[in-house]
This record gives structure tokens, sequence and C-alpha cells, in this order.
């Protein structure tokens, strides 16, 4: 999104705003105007996506939000991130991580929740996330949405190779991406 948005891009919008709200004197600036498009991107690709698998598959969503729009897709409400989603991302088939647009680089912390709860992970690509795991052995990856439906097909008929996967990937994240091991590497490295 940043690429696309350009000075004349935002000095239209401001002066579009400007008209519609003359006495304002809020300005919008390209850095706003980015994190704006790619949440709102990011907000209907997801819902794409879920009304997708919905359609296809049993999917269920744990949200505070009010996603009343999708169809198919069981809305379960919020559970508490540290006590109960750990034992939705162990029980869940598959585990979705989508991360917002304007991300390119690094790893959801969801991931490594994701993993060191035992469950099976479908992310979208981020580089970093298939540097520190293994694709198709501890983790899997999506790159466009009709992938992530055919993956989904795919792994939910493949419940043994599904396993494998959560497990590895679980074992990796306690052996080599712990909160206690990053801690001590993060000390090490600020005494240097």
């Amino acid at each position: 999104m940043n690429d696309v948005i350009d000075k004349r891009f935002v000095e239209a919008m401001n002066k579009h705003f400007k008209e519609l709200q003359p006495d304002t004197k809020f300005q919008l600036d390209k850095a706003a105007l980015v994190h704006v498009l790619d949440q709102e991107t990011s907000r209907r690709e997801r819902l794409l996506l879920l009304n997708l698998l919905g359609s296809r598959f049993d999917t269920k969503l744990y949200s505070r939000q009010d996603y009343s729009v999708l169809r198919g897709v069981q809305c379960m409400g919020p559970v508490d991130y540290y006590r109960e989603m750990p034992y939705v991302f162990a029980a869940s088939d598959i585990n979705l991580n989508i991360s917002v647009k304007g991300i390119q680089s690094g790893v959801p912390q969801r991931a490594f929740d994701i993993l060191a709860s035992g469950g099976f992970l479908l992310s979208n690509y981020q580089q970093e996330l298939v540097e520190l795991f293994s694709y198709g052995e501890e983790m899997v990856v999506y790159e466009s949405l009709e992938d992530a439906v055919e993956k989904c097909n795919f792994y939910l008929s493949n419940q043994e190779l599904r396993g494998k996967i959560a497990r590895k990937g679980r074992e990796r994240v306690l052996t080599e991406h712990n909160m206690v091991d990053k801690i001590r590497y993060m000390m090490d490295v600020a005494e240097v």
C-alpha cells in the first residue's frame, strides 16, 4: 500500500475531506492513510477468506467483534487468550494466522502461541516465518486466498500429516523459540 499512495493522492484526499468538512483542521498524512488502508484491506481479506472457508468447512471464529456478516461461520464469541485460547488452538484442526497487510516482516506472536499450544498453523506468507520454521514440516503458509482454501481442504483430509506437522511445530517452539531462551538472548546481546 505504501508504494501506491503518493503525495498527490494524499493532497487530493485532504482537499476532498476539506470540501466535505470546511471547518475542520484535520489533515491526513501518508503514514496515517497507509495504516488505515492496510487495516481495512486486511479486514476485508479476512472476511472474504472466512466466508470462503465457511462455505466449505466447519469454521469457527473466536472474537469480540461482530462478524454477523459471515456466512457459514460459527461466531463463538471471545475466550480468554491466556487461559482458554491455548485449548482452542490445540483442539482446532486448523488455526489461521492472517497478518495485517502493512506488516512486511516479523513473526506474529499468534503464530508462536498456536505452535506452542500444539495447534496446526496455516499462515499467510511472512519471510521470517519460513526462516524460523520448516515449511510443510512444522507449519504451512498460503500465498493467496485460493491457496488457503486448497490447503485447508488438503490438510483437513490428512489428519495424520496435520498432527505430525503440529507436533513438530510445537517441538520447535519449545526447544528453540521459548520466552526464557529469547530473554536470555536479548540480555546477552544487550551486554555486548
